[in-house]
């Protein structure tokens, strides 16, 4: 018999699953990822389409779209694909069609492009009816062994395509549908003896930080040959990101929306780290939260730029331990996922270069940052030049270059990072903060984008007591002995740095005292403005300086404060 054409069949699906429901005959209904990306959605109809049409005793198979139909506006891929298929979104079910009288048990489901249902179809029971899958992920263990007349088919070699070099090669997801599959995969019920593997940047969660998060899980969960999925954790709550324009920029050059990040909001509290695993990036000690509860014993890796800590194994597996001199962390993440990603790149079809423009897109706005465009001479490494050049091809190998100006790019996340207007001091302290404990004494050092004197004139309305008043609030929501301000300006192009220490016990003040003495020449440390701020009464010690030797900023600076507290005697 003649096969029906796309549309015909899927209004045949729309009319069956509105339809009445007969006792004892189970709907067959055949749904991707929640992702709903290209590969999920056409995966769904292809195979619905074609188990419904070809065997000689066809079962009807019913596709549906794994998300609300509001959200089809947002996938302009699939309305162009289909209107190849001379079908338009509206032909298509969602999960709008679902009826709430539907249940488990008047349904069969096949799932492609994922193996374990979430979200929406999860909570109402229906991952009890899998009946088969198709997919390309890890195994989850959620589909029954035996599945009758429909497959149980899991292969990461699924899709590859073979090259005329020879490599093999798996069609990427796109960065969205990446992360959507990491928050699926990090609300989803946990497995026994499954760990997830999270990859997590430091506190300050600064643009080095989230960004190289995002591309080493990126990454690690696509080009290698047998990918882990890697999920990207941004190390500050939900509230924070907004605190980040900076980040708001190089997330759309990507397609991408604060909101498709993970952070700590999003990390239950069951979670243990007996069922986890963490990669380090920006630094290689967990501080804070995360340590607190306990996740330092489950660290397996690091890359960074930073001073070793000592505190990641000295045996990481297959997880890299990589603690080099570099001038952005992203760098280092470039570097040592090269090979895979350049495996990868061969024979690169579309999508995969648009998927491997966007983490361009990230990595260049953090070495972009951290370097001054490649031009901080105290800054840059060869690495960071290569990163960037190797960075650059892929954007402009995607017809993006008349979008993508060095200087513009770096010009664009600059202006947006130190506009402070609008902000409240508060939020100036704690928008790229650090803290450690050194042996009972809190220090925390906030990093500013702009100079004293503009936080004296626009961020207090011209009062320094009132600037004062909101740093030493800030440390007393913060525990802190020892409070630090260091700020970045750029008065007629010249950059310059300042700092401002402020210690809070008689113990502190001899640690920032002894601080002062052995590193003063090496900062270049002069007197701010007459010593404005210089206060060794009430109590405390306080003084701010000009630092005169610009290359020395927290990374070098927060070891050298850390080391007066720990030597420092007890009181």
């Amino acid at each position: 018999m003649p096969r029906p054409s796309l549309a015909a069949f899927l209004a045949q699906a729309r009319a069956a699953l509105t339809a009445p429901r007969r006792p004892n005959t189970p709907l067959t209904l055949v749904v991707g990822n929640e992702s709903a990306d290209l590969d999920s959605l056409c995966s769904a109809v292809l195979y619905a389409y074609l188990r419904s049409t070809t065997p000689a005793q066809p079962t009807l198979h019913i596709p549906l779209s794994n998300l609300p139909r509001a959200d089809l506006a947002l996938r302009p891929e699939l309305t162009a694909a289909l209107a190849r298929a001379r079908l338009r979104p509206s032909d298509l079910l969602t999960l709008d069609d679902i009826a709430d009288t539907l249940t488990p048990d008047s349904t069969r489901w096949v799932l492609v492009d994922h193996n374990a249902l979430t979200g929406t179809l999860a909570a109402r029971g229906f991952s009890s009816r899998v009946v088969g899958c198709v997919d390309h992920h890890a195994d989850e263990r959620s589909v029954p062994a035996q599945t009758g007349d429909e497959p149980r088919l899991i292969d990461t070699q699924l899709f590859h395509h073979q090259h005329p070099s020879g490599q093999t090669n798996m069609p990427r997801p796109s960065l969205a549908a990446f992360l959507a599959q990491a928050r699926a995969a990090l609300t989803a019920p946990r497995r026994p003896n499954t760990p997830l593997t999270l990859v997590v940047g430091n506190e300050s969660a600064d643009l080095d930080s989230l960004c190289s998060a995002v591309l080493y899980a990126y990454l690690r969960s696509t080009t290698p040959a047998q990918p882990t999925l890697h999920i990207p954790l941004s190390n500050l709550p939900r509230a924070d990101l907004a605190l980040r324009p900076e980040l708001t920029a190089a997330l759309a050059r990507a397609r991408l929306r604060p909101c498709d990040l993970l952070t700590l909001d999003d990390l239950a509290d069951t979670l243990t780290p007996e069922s986890t695993r963490w990669v380090l990036v920006d630094h290689n000690a967990l501080t804070g939260t995360l340590a607190a509860r306990g996740f330092g014993s489950s660290v397996v890796g690091c890359v960074d730029h930073h001073a070793d800590e000592r505190s990641v194994p000295a045996q990481t597996g297959d997880e890299p331990r990589l603690i080099d001199t570099c001038g952005s962390c992203a760098s280092l993440v470039v570097e040592w996922c090269r090979p895979a990603w350049d495996d990868a790149l061969q024979g690169g079809r579309s999508a995969q270069e648009a998927a491997d423009a966007g983490a361009a897109w990230l990595g260049l706005a953090a070495v972009l940052v951290d370097t001054a465009g490649l031009k901080a001479a105290d800054k840059t490494t060869p690495r960071d030049v290569r990163a960037v050049e190797f960075l650059e091809r892929l954007v402009v190998g995607t017809g993006q270059e008349q979008a993508y100006g060095r200087d513009a790019y770096l010009g664009e996340l600059s202006r947006v990072k130190e506009d402070l207007s609008g902000m409240a001091l508060r939020d100036v302290w704690r928008k790229d903060y650090k803290q450690w404990d050194e042996g009972g004494r809190v220090l925390g050092v906030s990093a500013v984008p702009q100079g004293l004197r503009y936080l004296i004139d626009e961020s207090a309305n011209g009062d320094q007591d009132g600037l004062l008043k909101a740093l030493n609030d800030w440390v007393d929501e913060r525990g802190l002995d020892v409070g630090v301000v260091m700020t970045t300006l750029h008065p007629g192009g010249d950059f310059q740095r300042e700092l401002l220490v402020w210690a809070f016990s008689e113990g502190a003040a001899q640690a920032v005292e002894a601080f002062v003495k052995t590193n003063e020449r090496e900062l270049g440390l002069e007197t701010y403005d007459d010593g404005r701020f210089d206060d060794v009464s009430n109590g405390w010690w306080r003084r701010a300086w000009k630092q005169r030797n610009v290359a020395h900023s927290r990374k070098r600076v927060g070891p050298m404060l850390r080391e007066a507290l720990k030597q420092s005697p007890k009181l």
